[in-house]
């Protein structure tokens, strides 16, 4: 429990190599540390229905655990809207970005040049 609280501390001050420490304890090979955000971009109505728009913005970063050499770093963002809860449109910008930055991340580690 106290190394979860350190390594959540860790991570939201941005200090991989306190994250790395830990990791290195678990045998991990690598670790990721990143952020993701959603924020409103207001309600707008088409044809007399209210839509939510959210945006999301996502930061994430791969190290080795062993060197804290970074393998990989991306950013990315998206937008969606919803009509039924500005959460849901949340959660889908944040799913959209982070399917984003994952499958760049995957792509890099291939050899894939980003476009």
């Amino acid at each position: 429990a106290i190394d979860r609280k350190n390594m959540q501390a860790a991570i939201a001050a941005n200090k991989p190599d306190v994250v790395q420490a830990i990791a290195k304890q678990y045998g991990a090979q690598l670790f990721i540390t990143g952020t993701a955000s959603a924020t409103s971009g207001g309600t707008w109505n088409y044809a007399g229905v209210r839509f939510f728009r959210y945006g999301a913005i996502c930061n994430v970063t791969c190290f080795r655990s062993d060197t804290a050499q970074v393998l990989s770093s991306r950013k990315d963002s998206a937008q969606q809207s919803d009509r039924a809860t500005g959460k849901i449109a949340a959660f889908r910008a944040l799913g959209i970005c982070g399917n984003r930055v994952n499958n760049r991340m995957f792509r890099a580690r291939r050899g894939h040049r980003d476009t």
